[in-house]
């Protein structure tokens, strides 16, 4: 039985592998921004239980980096410098969008 992009989503998700999802998303879907909508959701809900500070200051950490990589026109995680020029311009301006 294999595995559809939901089930993967999910699991990642679940099991809180944030640089896999991150990898699923760009490179499944061209899609930078929902990862980090849902890394950024889930850190909101964990911040008020204090067994999790140390989690959340590590996917906060984590989301810092990929907006970093991302304005800088790097793939997440490797570093590796984006080919498509006009990708990564527009993938600059949709971040910056979801950050305002």
């Amino acid at each position: 039985t294999g595995l559809d992009f939901n089930m993967i989503t999910s699991l990642l998700k679940t099991h809180r592998l944030y640089t896999a999802l991150f990898r699923v998303f760009s490179c499944g879907l061209d899609d930078f921004v929902t990862p980090l909508e849902i890394l950024l959701s889930d850190a909101r809900r964990l911040v008020s239980v204090k067994e999790e500070q140390q989690a959340v200051r590590y996917m906060l950490d984590k989301a810092i980096l990929y907006v970093r990589y991302c304005l800088d026109g790097l793939s997440f995680p490797s570093g590796e410098i984006m080919d498509d020029e006009q990708r990564v311009f527009r993938l600059r301006i949709e971040i910056v969008l979801f950050l305002l």
